[in-house]
């Protein structure tokens, strides 16, 4: 049976011949409307993928604008650790170089020189070890200052403490102990100091033997 046989057949059971024509139509603008719904969901689809990859691209520029500004601040930050580390190394070197100098002072003093702590001996000088007759510094250390002076004018050193700070700087006249028991005759100037965050008392001891012998 041809394709119009078949179409007749058709025609013959659902419509009169008079209606082909339409038939047709109809199919044609139901396909054209078919159409027309597919180029929509189309568009509708390109038009969410568009509005997808422009929401993917902000995402993506503002992920690297944050990464921009972070490494930015990164930046900012590791300069200002370099010039902490930096300002940390200078004021280290210049630490080192005062305490050289201080050494190279206190050793070198011509004038005996104590540094104690809570009453402490922490440090003597040289000087220091010749006029109380020691041979070296770990003799004294570690001992209670007030053992090196004599008995009889240990208030005067309690006195200056008590009246501390107003007794700062001002010298005093005391007798100290000798190694062999011998007495010495000085004078005292004292001032507090900041040792390794603490505070440290540093005094600086003038012997008075020779002159009180002239006075005699």
């Amino acid at each position: 049976m041809t394709k119009k046989d078949i179409h007749s057949d058709t025609f013959d059971n659902s419509f009169n011949r008079q209606n082909e024509t339409a038939y047709y139509k109809r199919i044609a603008s139901e396909c054209g409307i078919s159409r027309l719904r597919e180029t929509e969901a189309l568009s509708r689809l390109i038009a969410q993928r568009r509005k997808a990859e422009a929401a993917l691209k902000k995402a993506r520029d503002e992920m690297e604008q944050r990464v921009i500004e972070r490494t930015a601040t990164l930046s900012m930050v590791n300069a200002s650790l370099k010039r902490e580390i930096k300002k940390n190394e200078d004021t280290t070197k210049e630490l080192i170089e005062s305490e050289k100098k201080y050494r190279t002072m206190f050793e070198d003093s011509p004038d005996a020189i104590s540094l104690t702590q809570e009453s402490r001996i922490v440090d003597v000088n040289p000087a220091w070890l010749k006029l109380h007759g020691y041979e070296s510094s770990e003799e004294i250390i570690g001992r209670d200052i007030i053992e090196v002076i004599h008995p009889d004018d240990r208030h005067i050193l309690q006195k200056r403490r008590a009246a501390w700070p107003d007794s700062e700087n001002h010298g005093y006249p005391i007798r100290d102990i000798r190694k062999d028991g011998g007495i010495v005759d000085v004078e005292i100037f004292a001032s507090h100091i900041s040792l390794n965050g603490h505070d440290a008392i540093l005094a600086t001891i003038h012997d008075l033997t020779e002159r009180n012998k002239s006075a005699a």
